[in-house]
């Protein structure tokens, strides 16, 4: 018997995989939280199988969960690719880029390309860095914005200083053993952490561990942990914790990856350049023609 996928159930059960929660899925989907609930659901009922598991701190892969989640990000991006070749998107670029950079870093430039192609359809796939290179070479993305150490000789895009943030007025930085918040395992910030806090001789936990980056968020924002980010991204809420106690952090970079042919990709990937590589302001970048 032949049975056949919606790939739009696919769609939404990789989307709360990478997002870390239905809630935060339902906003890079455009969706409400109940759609993709439904969505979801839909996708268990046809396999007879629970593929998340899902609690008050958001949601992660069952073993059946763990069996699927290639094969569908292999599906989703076969069917892209099939629109795009045969022309059913006139215009479309699917940006990747790590979660704090989607919400901290390119909402003025999306907004400048926008404005200059109101004709193309932009797709943001979020991921962590060490995950991008390979959503790109499996034709997922067509740009991958990516942050990473920077080795010696090298000259990034964007470079900025790796700070230790916390909750405004907040006083977890205190505790001993130190709690520290990181989204998901393969975050290119964790052996940063772990290098400085066990070179400083500093007792630290993990706390809220591979939760997703909105219960990372949260966690911080409520003074129950610590984490690092880039000097320019620290998200509202969040403060800069200026304490000898918490060692010093190297400066980390951000490069784009991919090798832009058409149009619409050859453009966007000149706005980010130009943008981060002249830390243009997002006024400035408004009013570039």
């Amino acid at each position: 018997m032949i049975r056949n996928i919606d790939t739009a159930l696919l769609r939404a059960f990789v989307a709360i995989v990478d997002e870390g929660s239905l809630s935060a899925a339902a906003r890079a989907l455009h969706l409400t939280q109940g759609a993709v609930s439904q969505q979801l659901a839909r996708l268990e009922a046809l396999f007879d199988q629970r593929l998340l598991w899902r609690d008050h701190r958001g949601a992660r892969l069952a073993p059946k969960g763990e069996s699927l989640i290639a094969t569908a990000r292999e599906m989703i991006a076969l069917n892209d690719r099939m629109w795009r070749d045969l022309g059913g998107v006139r215009d479309r670029v699917r940006l990747g880029a790590p979660p704090d950079v989607i919400s901290e870093t390119l909402p003025p430039l999306l907004k400048a390309f926008a404005l200059a192609s109101p004709g193309t359809e932009v797709s943001l796939i979020s991921a962590p860095s060490a995950l991008l290179g390979k959503a790109l070479a499996d034709g997922m993305v067509d740009l991958a914005l990516v942050q990473h150490r920077i080795e010696e000789g090298e000259e990034p895009l964007f470079r900025d200083t790796l700070v230790w943030v916390g909750a405004q007025g907040g006083t977890a930085w205190r505790q001993d053993p130190l709690p520290v918040s990181i989204s998901h395992p393969v975050c290119r910030f964790r052996p940063v952490i772990t290098a400085a806090l066990d070179g400083a001789g500093r007792r630290w936990r993990p706390a809220f561990d591979n939760e997703g980056f909105e219960s990372m968020m949260t966690a911080v924002r409520a003074d129950l942990a610590v984490t690092i980010a880039m000097t320019s991204m620290v998200p509202a809420g969040f403060e800069v914790i200026a304490d000898r106690a918490l060692p010093a952090l190297p400066d980390f970079g951000m490069s784009l990856l991919g090798e832009p042919q058409k149009g619409p990709v050859r453009h966007l990937a000149a706005l980010i350049t130009d943008g981060l590589r002249d830390s243009a302001t997002p006024e400035a970048l408004l009013l570039q023609p």
